[in-house]
């Protein structure tokens, strides 16, 4: 609790699994928010992780919001807009982000500098809009309240 005094926001990212470090993060947060490589093995990824939400409220009585399904690292084909309808029509559709992130070299050519790509490069370039996008839309969920 003293920690987090000095942030607006806490992002916390954890590898797709079941282990003890996802279990506490997400006891330790307010908000999820999934991420969804479109492919037909993610689909059992989001139903453990709901199913690992569920736990938290029912079980540890935790308050856990899914703040949405994040598409991220696609690219523009048919297959991926085939994985993007399932979502949309397995899950509520409202818990899915109209914004998503997509491949982009950019993200590669930013991670050994372990800097934000807004940070690197200029705000019209394709990986700074796409992160803006997501922000933006994030904050917007956050100030409405549009979580699930």
């Amino acid at each position: 609790d003293e920690a987090i005094k000095d942030f607006d926001f806490v992002i916390i990212d954890n590898p797709p699994s079941k282990s003890v470090f996802v279990w506490n993060a997400l006891y330790a947060s307010d908000f999820v928010i999934i991420p969804f490589k479109p492919s037909l093995s993610e689909f059992s990824g989001i139903k453990s992780l709901k199913d690992m939400i569920d736990t938290m409220k029912t079980d540890l009585q935790h308050e856990l919001k899914i703040l949405g399904i994040l598409i991220n690292m696609y690219t523009k084909s048919g297959v991926t807009d085939m994985y993007v309808t399932q979502v949309q029509e397995t899950f509520d559709p409202r818990m899915v982000f109209d914004s998503g992130v997509r491949v982009a070299v950019n993200f590669m050519v930013a991670m050994p500098f372990g800097l934000p790509v807004d940070l690197l490069f200029g705000e019209k370039e394709d990986v700074v809009e796409m992160i803006t996008a997501v922000k933006e839309e994030m904050i917007k969920k956050l100030e409405e309240k549009l979580w699930i």
